[in-house]
């Protein structure tokens, strides 16, 4: 659709604002999920791989977008092996998610099965490359290896850490 057609100036600015409001510098590699936060979507091996990312050094924030049962758990990982630069930002309709596509620069999308995740066509609209399971139904269709993102084995939370390693430290 149209609104995630954005031209360059903007895209900048929108960038631009949204990372500020989030606190973050311009150059930190921001990653974004976007979902519910349900067991089938795995948001909680994007979290463990996130601070597996962080403890090897390597500089990046995480922005959760969503909500969902396991919510309150992953936000008391957080505050339990205090993990950096994690923002909760809740449920966010869809006129809010470009600003967030401006703002990030990878998506990850770790579900264990999904028929088609409308998020990785929007984001790769909007520019952003993405990291996704190869249960993801999209997948075959969308995602060129290393050109437009990159995926891992579904599960498989070491591979996932690389697949964020490879896109935090080349921008």
């Amino acid at each position: 659709s149209s609104r995630f057609c954005l031209t360059e100036s903007i895209y900048s600015e929108l960038r631009r604002k949204t990372r500020q409001h989030l606190g973050l510098a311009d150059d930190t590699p921001l990653v974004l999920f976007c979902g519910k936060f349900s067991p089938v979507k795995a948001p909680q091996l994007l979290l463990g791989a996130y601070a597996r990312l962080r403890a090897m050094g390597t500089n990046a924030a995480l922005v959760l977008c969503g909500d969902g049962v396991l919510r309150s758990s992953l936000e008391t990982q957080v505050q339990h092996e205090r993990i950096a630069d994690v923002h909760f930002l809740g449920f966010r309709n869809q006129s809010e998610l470009p600003a967030l596509y401006a703002a990030a620069d990878v998506l990850v999308v770790p579900s264990e099965r999904e028929a088609f995740a409308m998020v990785v066509p929007e984001a790769m609209h909007a520019g952003l490359p993405v990291i996704v399971s190869n249960r993801v139904g999209c997948v075959e269709d969308l995602v060129s290896e290393n050109q437009t993102g990159l995926t891992f084995p579904v599960g498989d939370e070491a591979a996932l850490v690389r697949c964020l390693q490879t896109l935090c430290s080349e921008p």
